[in-house]
């Protein structure tokens, strides 16, 4: 099995949130902004 940190698969990049599950690097700053914006309203 192969068990990968989430450290090395969420990290961050200069000022960009990077993802990489497995070989492929994913640029997802835009997407984690979202969310994160979501999560704000929800704590009103």
């Amino acid at each position: 099995m192969n068990s990968m940190n989430h450290n090395d698969m969420i990290y961050l990049k200069g000022e960009r949130i990077y993802m990489k599950p497995y070989i492929k690097e994913y640029d997802v700053t835009e997407h984690v902004k979202e969310l994160v914006e979501e999560l704000e309203k929800m704590k009103r």
